[in-house]
């Protein structure tokens, strides 16, 4: 987190370009819980007829506490590839106001609708036209999309009895395509990510695993696995080429953006300092990050960046996912999300709780998490499952 001081003077900087009243509330600190609360609120209580559409809160932290600040914006205004250019305005902002300096994000570049109108008109033009019977050839034996009916053609093409369910499955020959061809093609990989229960992770790209001829295929070791551990889950990621430098150099503005202020534990990998990085840089990286949440059976989690692990050779013993200590007891489940989304958490004794992904701290792959669900005595997490972003949400239901 930031000094107060270039909170402050970022906070102004946006006052000068919004009405303060209606989208700035400053909250005094009244404790984590408070927090929670009000944020939750904040949340779930943007109505696009009345608005606002866009909310900061600034937490005022008292003697020893660091100030913290949430934006909350509907999902109109505000989608997941539109939050991470702001908050790489937002992480150059920071930078640039803790070190005195101005802020300047640098000339604006051209909007969508400027680049809607002048492809349009490069189209227009004639400039495209020699490709015209390409396309034309190439969509030939493609069936349309499903469409309501029109005008001329019979209404109870629109019925619930009309519906049907399309089912496609790959090929062999497909699938090798897409993991394999399709990723050297464009210069891309998908990469695995083994979690393991005793908060071991492995990162290697899904190329490592070939595709198998049959069920009695006794398949390769994805990872080396300590005695009394196992493997708890398994997640396909996105994979960004970066050197050991440039991916210290963006986790170390990542944990800044996210405002955390404490240092990874001390990890088995070799330790690399950060290099020269750009806002550029940091925006590519962002734009290919994965959010990986991670929860134990004593119910803490945290959301780490999928940049934070390393791609490793498959069957190695892998790196850090908790801390050391495992305080929040054994890893029980691992998965990418969505700032938007949520989670829902089904325990031993048969509780289950619904809880949204923002609220969840971002922290880095080595440190511990933070209490997501109250475990009563004997009450562990047994089971969680990933709801994506679904808009407004109905609110929540408690016990009768």
């Amino acid at each position: 987190m930031l000094a107060t001081p270039a909170l402050a003077a970022l906070v102004e900087a946006f006052a000068n370009t919004l009405d303060v009243d209606e989208v700035f509330t400053p909250v005094a600190d009244e404790g984590d819980a408070a927090w929670a609360a009000l944020t939750a609120r904040v949340q779930a209580g943007t109505e696009l007829a009345k608005g606002p559409l866009v909310r900061v809160l600034v937490r005022t932290g008292g003697s020893g506490v660091p100030p913290r600040v949430l934006i909350a914006a509907h999902h109109l205004v505000m989608d997941g590839v539109s939050w991470r250019i702001l908050l790489e305005d937002l992480a150059a902002a920071y930078t640039q106001l803790a070190e005195g300096r101005p802020v300047d994000l640098g000339a604006r570049t051209s909007s969508y609708q400027q680049w809607a109108d002048r492809l349009t008109g490069h189209v227009r033009s004639g400039a495209m036209d020699h490709e015209l019977p390409y396309w034309q050839a190439e969509s030939a034996h493609i069936r349309p999309l499903p469409r309501d009916a029109g005008a001329d053609e019979a209404p109870e093409a629109n019925t619930f009895g009309a519906a049907a369910t399309a089912s496609v499955r790959l090929s062999r020959a497909e699938t090798r395509a897409l993991l394999q061809q399709v990723p050297a093609a464009y210069r891309t990989r998908i990469n695995d990510v083994l979690l393991t229960a005793l908060g071991r992770a492995i990162r290697f790209p899904t190329t490592a695993v070939r595709v198998f001829k049959g069920r009695d295929s006794t398949g390769v070791r994805g990872i080396k696995l300590a005695k009394g551990d196992e493997v708890v889950s398994m997640a396909v990621i996105r994979h960004y080429e970066a050197t050991p430098a440039d991916r210290a150099a963006n986790l170390k503005m990542r944990r800044a953006v996210a405002g955390v202020t404490e240092e990874p534990e001390a990890d088995d990998e070799e330790t690399v300092e950060a290099g020269d990085f750009t806002q550029e840089q940091y925006a590519r990286m962002s734009a290919a990050e994965d959010l990986l949440l991670t929860i134990t059976s004593k119910g803490s989690g945290k959301l780490s960046s999928s940049h934070d692990y390393p791609v490793r050779g498959r069957g190695g013993q892998g790196v850090m996912a908790m801390d050391k200590a495992m305080r929040g007891g054994p890893l029980v489940a691992g998965f990418p999300v969505e700032a938007g989304d949520q989670i829902m958490l089904a325990t031993s004794t048969g509780q289950s709780i619904r809880v949204p992904v923002d609220g969840i701290s971002f922290r880095s792959r080595s440190a511990g998490g933070v209490k997501v669900f109250d475990t009563a005595k004997g009450e562990h997490v047994v089971s969680v499952a990933w709801i994506a972003d679904q808009g407004e949400d109905e609110g929540e239901e408690g016990d009768a």
